[in-house]
């Protein structure tokens, strides 16, 4: 996040500034707490941090740590076992030049929008460092040969060398070496042996000859090995080499060995412990979709399931239009006649009517 800020809460033990690296831990305790730009803490996060040992503006070394923040925005690193990011002209962090003079520490955090510089803490003193300020300060010590455990000088002679018995140093009687280089001249005293055979009384060799013809008795010279050569050719020489001769057949076959008895299995060396886990990675970015499977072949429908309880009944729906009349269907047979009913009683009298027109005169 882009304005963040940390606070520096420091917790060394500033370790091998000087001295043996087998004797010191290399590496250095480091704690800080992180906030982002409102002071609120950065909790539970997954964050990179570099952490640069510098000299002078120049960087010495640089590491990288991937690590999480814990609930009260604390990241707790050791300097000295992340991992280089090849930044600076050391290659590992127990190579690092402490003594020169002042070391600053350059703190780099990524919470997700790039790295942010949040500038350069100078390293200061620590027990360790104390101890390795009295050492460099101490009197180197005066030591002789003779007081060391695995040398025995005992009547060691001027410009006499030593050598290795199997057990200790002693004086070298003899000098035994795959490869004798001479720069200068070689004077030698009591005769030269080669694999036992003695060759040279004890004379000095003055000088080495290219004669061929070995003509020189002096015994104070010895011949190369090409003047012997050349010497020996003249007094033998030697034919041009004949032809091969026709290759023998080839030999049966010998039988096989005897087997040796396999040698006893050895005990099962008890297991080594556990190392310690190693802390997460950053969750990486999540990878683009993939296209979509083919449709697998549809399966077999499953057998019908029991039939569930009857839902409540649902609301009328609108009556449907009334369907076309059907066709009158044929007239059904007279039904026979029923009983006659109770005569009714009479009726009220009607009213006189009209008189009616007068009839013709009848015949006299």
């Amino acid at each position: 996040m882009i304005g963040n800020r940390i606070l520096y809460v420091f917790a060394l033990l500033f370790l091998s500034l000087v001295g043996s690296a087998q004797l010191l831990p290399q590496k250095v305790n480091y704690q800080a707490v992180l906030r982002n730009s409102g002071g609120n803490i950065i909790a539970n996060q997954s964050v990179i941090v570099r952490l640069a040992i510098k000299a002078n503006a120049q960087i010495l070394w640089e590491e990288e740590h991937f690590t999480t923040t814990n609930q009260f925005g604390l990241i707790t690193l050791q300097l000295g076992t992340g991992a280089s990011t090849g930044q600076g002209n050391t290659t590992q962090f127990s190579s690092v030049d402490w003594v020169s003079g002042l070391r600053t520490l350059e703190v780099k955090v990524n919470t997700g929008s790039g790295f942010i510089t949040y500038g350069d803490v100078e390293l200061i003193s620590v027990p360790y460092a104390f101890v390795a300020d009295t050492a460099l300060k101490y009197p180197k010590p005066q030591l002789k040969l003779s007081e060391l455990t695995d040398v025995d000088v005992t009547g060691i002679s001027p410009n006499e060398l030593l050598r290795w018995n199997g057990s200790k140093w002693v004086p070298a009687d003899t000098i035994k070496t795959d490869h004798l280089v001479v720069t200068n001249k070689v004077t030698v005293l009591g005769g030269i042996a080669v694999n036992n055979f003695f060759i040279l009384g004890a004379d000095t060799i003055a000088f080495v000859s290219n004669d061929p013809t070995l003509s020189d008795s002096s015994t104070q010279g010895i011949a190369t090995i090409a003047a012997v050569k050349a010497y020996i050719d003249s007094k033998f020489a030697v034919g041009t080499t004949g032809p091969s001769g026709p290759t023998g057949a080839t030999g049966a076959a010998g039988q096989d060995g005897v087997d040796g008895q396999d040698g006893a299995t050895g005990a099962t060396g008890a297991a080594g412990q556990d190392g310690i886990d190693g802390q997460d990675g950053a969750t990486g970015a999540t990878g683009a979709t993939g296209a979509a499977g083919q449709d697998g072949v549809d399966g077999q429908d499953g057998a019908t399931g029991a039939t569930g309880a009857t839902g409540p009944t649902g609301a009328t729906g609108a009556a449907g239009q009334d369907g076309i009349d059907g066709q009158d269907g044929a007239t059904g047979a007279t039904g026979a006649t029923g009983a006659t009913g109770a005569t009714g009683q009479d009726g009220a009298t009607g009213d006189t009517g009209a008189t009616g027109a007068a009839g013709q005169d009848g015949v006299d």
